[in-house]
């Protein structure tokens, strides 16, 4: 059986792009370090988001928010904006969602051409302190992950998960997306996919932050 799901596993690395390839590569070694099943390659030709369908809309001002750093230090928008601003992503757990354990190891090999463009590079959950710490010293961040407890941030940013079940423990997720604010605080684009398990990839990013200047 084990060989099966190697051979399997092999076959739609072979049949998929470079780009696809490239990033189910990455996955293998920290899909078993984090004990999840492998996951979809993401696309070459990610669908686009329309501009207002998620979240504050384009143009609009972020509203005020404080999130709590893996130490307990809160921090605001003007703490941790770069000199051209954020790119502010919000994820729903690092603790127990794969994807977004994947992605967040992903936008860390892109920090430096993030910060580059002159943006600072911060991912929100509404995790506790305690576990965003374990993770971000399990694999050695670069840039902080933030938590939104009681997920305020995440509600203001109108990226509530609605269709999780309010009586779970893990309801206050966030919808998985990335805002791009200026050095005021405007939102001045997004990316997003409508699958939570597809996220824009992290040169996807680095390139729309070109085409704003």
């Amino acid at each position: 059986m084990f060989k099966k799901i190697i051979f399997l596993f092999a076959l739609l690395i072979s049949l998929i792009s470079p780009t696809q390839k490239a990033f189910a590569q990455m996955q293998e070694p920290h899909i078993k370090a984090l004990g999840a099943e492998p996951v979809e390659a993401l696309s070459d030709e990610m669908p686009e988001a329309v501009q207002n369908d998620r979240g504050l809309a384009v143009a609009v001002p972020a509203p005020a928010f404080e999130l709590a750093t893996d130490n307990g230090e809160l921090k605001t928008f003007q703490d941790i904006r770069g000199g051209k601003g954020l790119v502010m992503v919000f994820s729903r757990s690092v603790e127990w969602c794969p994807f977004c354990q994947l992605q967040t190891l992903e936008l860390d090999r892109a920090v430096q051409d993030i910060r580059g463009e002159g943006y600072e590079l911060v991912v929100v959950t509404y995790d506790k302190p305690v576990a965003i710490k374990r993770f971000m010293e399990r694999y050695d961040l670069r840039f902080p992950v933030l938590s939104d407890m009681g997920s305020k941030a995440i509600r203001s940013f109108d990226v509530l998960d609605e269709s999780a079940d309010p009586q779970s423990d893990r309801f206050g997720y966030a919808l998985p997306i990335v805002f791009i604010l200026d050095r005021e605080g405007t939102v001045k684009s997004k990316l997003y996919d409508e699958d939570y398990r597809t996220r824009p990839e992290a040169a996807k990013i680095v390139s729309r932050l070109r085409s704003l200047d």
